[in-house]
Formats: C-alpha cells, structure tokens, sequence
C-alpha cells in the first residue's frame, strides 16, 4: 500500500474485507511499517469487497472476485482533496491510529461466544494472547493491562486476562508509550506498551470470577478462586489458593526477586569438619522436593482507589504460606579410613509463611507536576527443622523484615526539560537461631570441651536514607541527565548470645 504520488510506503492503514450486502467485517488487518499486507482469500470472493482506509486519503475498493490467490498485488492510495458524495458504501473504520494509540470497536470482531477479556482480545487484528494469559500487539509484548486507565495488577495482569468477563468491555486502546509518570512519558519516547479497557456503562460495577478445584486419594488437594471486583471508583483484584501436591509457594515478596543475606559471622567456624560441611551443604544445595508432603496456602489482593481529578491510591498485600517435608540420604566423605566418614537419612521439616503489603499514593498538582509517595512493608519467617541420624538435630529459625518509603515530585519545565527530587527510606531487619543437639558429645579440640548443644542467636539491621535530584534535557543526540544525591547506611549486626550446654 503505497502514496499514488509519492511512492511511499503507507503504514497502518486499515484493510477490511467485507461481506456484502450488509458490509458485516469478515476480516480485517493493519499494514505493517512497510505498508504490507496478507489476509486469507475468502470462499465466496464474489460476496467479497476489499476497502483500504488512511486518514487522509481517499478510500480504496476493490472486488475481490478480481483477485486471484496467493499473489502479490500493488495499491496506490490518493491523497483526499474533495469529498466523493457519489460514493455510497460508507465503512466506519474497526480500527483507528491516532498518534501513539490504536483504537479498536470490539464490536466488529466478536460473535457473543467470548467468555473473558483473554478471549475478546484474540479475536482483534494484531493481538497475540497465550494460555496464561500473557499479551503482544504487532509483535510487542504488553507491559501493563489498565481498566478504564488505572493500573491495577501492574506488570502481572494475566489474572485479569483469564478472569474479567468479556460481558464488561465497550472498547480497547492500545497505548505504545505508556509510562506511570505523565509529565516523563510526554517528555521522552520509549515507554511500555499498554493495554487500556473501556467498560460499558452498564457494567462498572460487576464481580468476575474463576474457581478450579480439585481432589484425589490419599488426600490431595488443589484448588484456586480469582475475583475481580468493580466499584465504581475501587477496582481490586483478589486471590486465594490451597494445595498440597507440589505447587510452590511465592514467599520470597522482597522487592527485585531477592531478599537479602545475613552477614554476621556464626559460631559454626568453631565447630568440627563434619558438622561446618553439614551446615554449608544445606546452606548452598537446593534440597526442595514439592512433588510430595508439600502444604501450600495464599491469599492476596490488589487494587486502586480513584480519589479525585488524577489522585490515584494503588493497595494490596499478599499472605503465603508453605509447608513440607524432605527425606534424603547424604554421604560424608573426606578421607580413606577417616572416622568422619559415615552415611546419614536426613528428615528435614520446614514451614515459612511471609506477608507483604504496599500502599502508593499518586496524581498531579498543577498541569506541570507529579506526585508519588508510598510505602512497603514485607516478612518472612521460617522454621526449618532437620534430623540427622538418631539423637542428633539441627533447628534454625530465620526471619527477614523489610520496609521501605519513598516519596518524589516530578516538574516539567518549558522545552523539552525536567526535574526529578526523590527521598527514599530503607531498613532491613534480620534475626537467626541456630540450634545443634546430639546424643555424643562433640569435643572442640581448641577449648578442650566436650558439649552436647549449640545454640547461637544473630540479628542484623540495616538503615539507609537517600535524597536526589535529577536534571533531564532532551536535545536531537538523545537525553541528558545530571543529578545530586546525599545517601547515608547504618548498618549493626551483634552475635547476641552463643552457648554451649552440657559441657565437659
């Protein structure tokens, strides 16, 4: 599809290929970057009329009973000088581009068999959408899924995919440079790709949901409810899931996929070779075994809370919980004829629940400046218990805290410039009990004792402040940025008690 002056190729214009004589859309294509095409030759091509659309160009037909199949053919548009009255085929376009944004009339493409969002969006000309719910429009993969322009699942909306009911839809838009903050994403190109959903008037307040359940014998469970609840200005998501047939629950909740490393020295660099192997082995070897014994439960939410003109309140939270049991058989080997050497049935016990909860708080002062302020807090606790052989036991007791604060104030100036403050709060919090009991006792060649129990407790906290201001300018070689920053740590970890009970 080309420019019929010019020869240039015409990209996003919209292809239709209609069934006559009600001109119901059969099928329908965008072209690509390069002004091509492909759609299926139809059965009935006489019945068949092929229009082509570009805003600002007159349109273009074509009998399809002309065309032959698989063949490659040359369009040229004209540019729209006057308007063509004596033209009576009059075709709303299904799909309009206007700047950065795609808009599409669902109406044009679905038939009354779709049951989620997931299945309306498949039906659209250039949406790709998998089994778990994942999005990619022209090829790109969908960052962000908004209702009604407000991001409530953030990055992980294949919830919403699976489980909004398609009843709720009036529209889709595509956003291709979509970003939280309005003043940057207007200031500098490159955003995420967003999928935006406009509901029917009728159903902005609607309760959607999906519930899988399942059991077997010896007592095994699985099952899962989903919700997604509209109120008006409250959208909110929910979660609830129990199983105990392997499946893993999400309990690392620290921001980034990693919570952080206890880095106080343990009293287990004093202990004997068989015992600093044993505690290094479980500390670097993945011994999770969730195909069996394995007890799962987690309920979470998510949602936004419109307050007024652009303030926004994003909330959720998150309680996960796992339990299991491990037996393995593990092999100390360090010597020939060493009186190390031995071969012990481990019987591990663990049980960690966490918990997490945000609250953001965003919108605009002023047409020129933003707002953002929030805060995250996030725990996790575990109990793992480990039996060595008979008489002989290993209990540890980690815990990890995390809270975090951040606030920032975005301006635009005049031109093509911005400034960022930003003031942010860390701590870290982590405590451990390590417990090693055994029947025999372990003589400690350095002190000369004897003893029958370790018990050691560590705790670690970590405080980090940070203010910022960045400088942003635009120029034609790209994005310049300066900034000051001030950061202060404070970091304290203490060895608060090690003992050794039953000495000799």
């Amino acid at each position: 599809m080309t420019d019929a002056g010019t020869g240039q190729a015409l990209a996003w214009a919209s292809v239709s290929l209609l069934q006559l004589p009600d001109s119901t859309v059969s099928a329908y294509v965008l072209t690509d970057v390069e002004g091509r095409f492909a759609l299926p030759y139809p059965d009935e091509a006489a019945r068949r009329l092929l229009v082509v659309q570009y805003v600002g160009y007159e349109d273009l037909f074509a009998a399809v009973a002309g065309l032959q199949p698989d063949t490659l053919y040359r369009f040229a548009m004209r540019p729209l000088q006057v308007a063509l009255e004596e033209v009576t085929i009059a075709v709303q376009q299904p799909v309009r581009r206007r700047d950065d944004t795609l808009f599409y009339d669902i109406r044009r493409f679905i038939d009354s068999t779709e049951q989620t969002v997931g299945d309306v969006l498949a039906k659209l000309p250039g949406f790709e959408v998998s089994n778990q719910g994942d999005i990619k429009v022209m090829g790109k993969p969908v960052q962000r899924l908004l209702i009604e322009g407000e991001d409530i699942a953030g990055h992980d909306y294949q919830l919403i995919t699976r489980t909004l009911s398609a009843d709720v839809l009036e529209s889709v838009e595509v956003w291709f440079n979509y970003g939280e903050n309005p003043l940057l994403t207007q200031l500098f190109e490159g955003g995420e790709v967003a999928v935006n959903l406009n509901l029917k008037e009728s159903h902005k307040q609607s309760l959607s949901g999906e519930l899988e359940a399942a059991g077997g014998t010896g007592g095994f469970y699985d099952g899962r409810l989903h919700l997604v609840a509209l109120y008006g200005r409250i959208k909110q998501i929910a979660t609830v899931e129990a199983s105990n047939i392997g499946r893993p629950a999400s309990y690392y909740l620290w921001p980034g996929g990693e919570r952080p490393d206890l880095v106080a020295p343990t009293a287990l660099s004093m202990l004997p070779r068989r015992i600093v192997h044993f505690s290094e082995f479980f500390n670097e070897t993945q011994l999770v075994d969730r195909t069996r014994f394995n007890h799962m439960t987690e309920a979470s939410t998510m949602g936004t809370l419109r307050l007024g003109g652009t303030w926004r309140l994003r909330f959720g939270g998150a309680l996960p919980r796992e339990r299991f049991r491990q037996y393995t058989t593990n092999e100390w080997w360090y010597a020939p004829d060493d009186p190390l050497n031995r071969t012990d049935s481990i019987e591990r016990r663990v049980d960690m629940h966490a918990g997490r909860a945000w609250l953001w708080l965003n919108g605009m002062a002023g047409s020129k400046t933003s707002i953002k302020a929030g805060i995250e807090h996030a725990r996790n606790n575990e109990n793992n218990e480990a039996e060595l052989q008979a008489g002989e036991s290993r209990l540890t007791r980690p815990a990890w805290t995390h809270t975090m604060a951040l606030a920032s104030l975005t301006h635009r100036w005049e031109g093509p410039r911005a400034s960022v403050l930003s003031a942010e709060y860390l701590e870290v919090a982590q405590e451990r009990t390590l417990r090693f009991t055994t029947e025999v006792p372990v003589f400690e060649s350095l002190l000369g004792l004897g003893w029958r129990q370790l018990r050691q407790e560590d705790a670690l906290r970590s405080q980090s402040w940070r203010v910022a201001k960045h400088y942003l300018y635009k120029t034609d070689k790209g994005v310049w940025m300066a900034g000051l920053a001030w950061t202060d740590r404070n970091d304290r970890w203490q060895l608060a008690r090690s003992a050794l009970s039953d000495t000799t």
